[in-house]
């Protein structure tokens, strides 16, 4: 695990090393020539949007790296899911994408912010993953009291080759990605006892299911 953090601490370095320079750059820019004020706003725009991008990378370092303890209790996992997708919705709409749900109404033992989070993470590489006319669908089904939480959806899909990689830290296909999202994703759902899998094909989409969620009997 120490090994792996100091990789992780190494890509990071590499990773906010080049916005860092990029802000330091503008910044000086406005030091040295003193631009007039319509200059001026774009630049900060700029060092506003670096910074953001920066924060964001150290984050998800910090959602990695730390302990995880799940605070495991019976919660409505259909109106997390409601609750998240809408998060969502105006910008589904924007790019002309289907956003849908069939779920079974069930409460189950969960850490109600972890599993937000893995909602947000597999929604947002579903909708980068889509275009116009495609759908994303989340679905919830219960057998003998164990449940599968899966978000399927039809955009450009994975290669084979990738999909091997996917769950690695600071693998990404995105461009300014952190390449931490489903590896987080994927100690969120250890976390809690369950466990993923991933289908995908080129062109035609990909499956992230989440296994082994124990229904609340009463």
């Amino acid at each position: 695990r120490l090994e792996e953090l100091n990789r992780l601490a190494a890509g990071l370095a590499h990773e906010t090393k080049n916005p860092l320079s990029l802000i330091r750059g503008m910044a000086q820019t406005c030091l040295n020539q003193a631009p007039d004020p319509e200059e001026s706003r774009k630049i900060a725009r700029k060092i506003v949007d670096e910074s953001d991008r920066v924060e964001g990378r150290i984050n998800s370092f910090l959602s990695y790296s730390r302990p995880l303890e799940p605070n495991l209790q019976p919660v409505d996992l259909a109106e997390i899911v409601h609750q998240t997708i809408e998060l969502f919705r105006d910008e589904a709409s924007s790019k002309g994408i289907n956003l849908g749900i069939d779920l079974d109404g069930q409460i189950v033992l969960a850490d109600q912010g972890m599993v937000r989070q893995i909602l947000v993470n597999l929604l947002s590489n579903a909708l980068y993953s889509c275009d116009s006319g495609d759908s994303i669908e989340v679905s919830l089904r219960f057998e003998d009291g164990e449940g599968t939480l899966t978000v399927r959806d039809t955009g450009c899909g994975i290669s084979q080759e990738d999909l091997r990689q996917v769950v690695k830290p600071y693998f990404t296909r995105r461009p300014g990605g952190t390449g931490l999202g489903l590896s987080i994703v994927g100690q969120l759902i250890k976390a809690q006892g369950w466990s993923m899998n991933i289908e995908s094909e080129l062109g035609r989409g990909t499956t992230v299911r989440t296994l082994g969620l124990k229904r609340v009997t009463e």
